[in-house]
């Protein structure tokens, strides 16, 4: 495994769902001893509207290794393509850049060898979850659709309803830029409604009811009383306060914080990250020292 830092290395993964290798960069403490079972933190990249973002984005662009200096913590960060949406795509057949089987790879396949490989934890609790935009949905819909496997979620700046029509639409035309054809991953918007519901993190809130949540998103401004300078930030912010507004109706505990102005853009993900790390420890149960 090459080894970028002290603490950092980079692994070429063999998946047999997407039928070639695909890169993973994995985080250990300073002292890692295989013997003592750790926690893991699955943090997710965003897609191609979160800028600079791929599975390198957290460590180069995110601030992810000094966040996590001294905490006894694996964090795992995979490739999910420039627009994979965290799903096993509906129709792959033809794309230019091999099966789009994110959902399987990652569950199925890469989580059980970082289990094995690291010796980490197995249990609920020990495994967390956090992304931002793309990620941050998909962190939230694996809580959701994993349930049995994932004790913490937190997204940041998410694109958590698929079925709101600007979330919706980006996701036909981003699937360009991971090989396929508009619509690829669910079917054309807006004609696929009841298979994005299997997937939409809205509609699957009931199953995140034990999950521990922490949901943080800007308004797409620099200044809270300012006009919107990026729309990308403004509409998400409406999907994760559809996000918010169903976990309250459901009597859902969960951290909320809509900060006010920000942008989408990596000094807002990586404070995000920061805020959420306390939060996620405790939710492990992992002593700190």
């Amino acid at each position: 495994m090459p080894q970028l830092t002290a603490r950092l290395q980079e692994i070429q993964f063999e998946s047999a769902a997407l039928k070639r290798t695909s890169p993973v960069r994995i985080l250990l403490p300073d002292g890692f001893d295989r013997s003592v079972a750790l926690p893991v933190l699955y943090l997710l990249h965003g897609g191609v509207a979160a800028y600079e973002s791929d599975w390198t984005g957290w460590t180069d662009k995110g601030a992810a290794e000094a966040a996590t200096a001294g905490l006894p913590l694996i964090v795992v960060m995979p490739d999910a393509g420039p627009a994979g949406w965290y799903s096993d795509w509906l129709l792959d057949k033809d794309n230019t850049t091999g099966p789009q089987k994110w959902e399987t790879y990652h569950v199925a396949e890469l989580r059980p060898w970082v289990e094995e490989t690291f010796a980490t934890r197995t249990d609920r609790a020990g495994r967390t979850i956090a992304g931002l935009s793309m990620g941050g949905y998909g962190a939230l819909k694996y809580a959701a659709r994993h349930n049995e496997l994932l004790g913490f979620a937190a997204a940041f700046s998410g694109g958590v309803d698929i079925l709101d029509d600007r979330i919706g639409k980006t996701t036909d035309a981003a699937s360009v830029f991971s090989g396929g054809k508009k619509g690829d991953v669910w079917g054309r918007w807006p004609d696929a409604i009841p298979l994005r519901r299997e997937h939409n993190p809205v509609d699957l809130a009931e199953k995140l009811r034990d999950t521990v949540l922490e949901l943080r998103t800007g308004n797409g401004r620099l200044v809270d009383d300012g006009e919107v300078v990026d729309p990308i930030e403004a509409g998400v912010h409406r999907g994760m306060t559809t996000m918010h507004n169903r976990l309250a109706e459901l009597g859902i505990d969960h951290v909320w914080d809509d900060y006010g102005a920000g942008v989408h853009a990596w000094p807002y993900w990586s404070r995000s990250l920061a805020h959420t790390l306390p939060g996620l420890m405790r939710s492990t149960g992992a002593a700190i020292a």
